[in-house]
């Protein structure tokens, strides 16, 4: 079968072959079947995008965002190639070209709920509590048990001191996941600092 479809089709045979490789973390290999991919089609979005991928993963963001940024321009409508860019974006520092990123994947696709909460740590990142409570509170509303949601919303409520709220969003993210360290920690912490030494063991 693979014999068939390396002929009749290799760019799927290419694409498949390449996967395995970065998913192995074999990256140098996945980008020479990338390449090979790229010299039958250029503009073949959705490899441009991994071998984007495949160049954050060897530590290369800027060879990252120039692929990436060429799979935009030719598939603007795809949601994902912004939200991925944009972590990449601000995995470098780069906050005003992530936020641009996150809201247009949001203008795209408004019910991801990782959209949300990605953009909520982007604003947390940057001292922008209100604007990432926000951004959690409308991943929860769209996924109700998204547990790291949860703690994330209690840590910005905790920044502007709104510990009873804080403490029902870690209280949430247990609730949903009961094994979730860092909301048990944070919990802790929070219990500690109010006083209540007995709720923190």
């Amino acid at each position: 079968m693979n014999s068939n479809l390396k002929n009749n089709n290799p760019i799927s045979y290419l694409t498949e072959q390449a996967d395995k490789f970065a998913n192995n973390g074999n990256y140098e290999e996945a980008v020479n079947l990338f390449n090979e991919i790229l010299n039958i089609d250029p503009e073949h979005a959705e490899t441009l995008h991994s071998l984007g991928l495949t160049k954050y993963y060897m530590g290369l963001p800027d060879e990252s965002i120039i692929h990436i940024s060429k799979a935009i321009n030719i598939t603007p409508e795809n949601p994902y190639y912004r939200n991925n860019i944009a972590l990449i974006y601000s995995e470098i520092g780069n906050i005003s070209e992530a936020l641009s990123a996150f809201k247009k994947a949001l203008e795209l696709n408004p019910e991801n709920p990782n959209f949300h909460f990605n953009t909520g740590v982007l604003y947390f990142e940057s001292g922008d509590h209100a604007s990432a409570i926000e951004c959690y509170k409308k991943a929860i509303a769209r996924k109700p048990d998204y547990f790291e949601a949860y703690n994330n919303l209690g840590k910005a409520l905790q920044e502007i001191r709104k510990f009873e709220e804080a403490e029902q969003a870690y209280r949430s993210a247990i609730k949903y996941k009961p094994d979730y360290y860092f909301a048990h920690n944070n919990l802790g912490t929070l219990l500690q600092d109010k006083g209540d030494l007995a709720g923190a063991r």
